[in-house]
């Protein structure tokens, strides 16, 4: 069933929210519990603050990216596919990873890197993918027919 108009507008606005929310979550999620598993860490008052930056800078970019990103390629793509979770944890993941990987990879590449530094890429590229993933998910999740039709 399609919502149409401005009830769809508003709809929109706080799946976006809600996956961007998600995604500047999931670096809070994975520091926290280092802390909890490892309280002998030297200062673990450094987790916390690496939690409220991963937060405070995090929702912004999440936010910009599922604006500028996420939200035309759904817009686009649901025209023809219906809308699915899979659909949500790849394009979520690409939406993530594609923009800043695509420069990191391109200046590795110019800078002739060794096997650590590529390493090193794929790692960050996994995370960014983790926390598009996550975004993505939640996406769907709010965007769900039934949900749309409760709202």
């Amino acid at each position: 069933m399609r919502l149409a108009g401005e009830r769809m507008r508003r709809y929109l606005g706080k799946a976006c929210f809600a996956a961007s929310f998600a995604s500047a979550l999931v670096p809070t999620a994975i520091a926290i519990p280092s802390v909890v598993w490892n309280p002998s860490q030297p200062d673990p008052g450094l987790y916390v603050l690496t939690a409220l930056y991963s937060i405070s800078i995090g929702i912004p970019l999440a936010l910009l990216h599922a604006l500028l990103l996420g939200l035309p390629a759904y817009l686009l793509l649901s025209r023809r596919w219906r809308f699915r979770w899979w659909h949500g944890l790849v394009g979520g993941a690409l939406v993530a990873a594609l923009p800043i990987g695509s420069m990191i990879v391109w200046s590795e590449l110019a800078a002739h890197s060794n096997a650590a530094d590529i390493a090193g890429i794929a790692r960050v590229l996994l995370y960014l993918g983790l926390c598009g993933a996550v975004g993505g998910f939640v996406f769907w999740r709010k965007m769900r027919p039934d949900e749309a039709i409760a709202a």
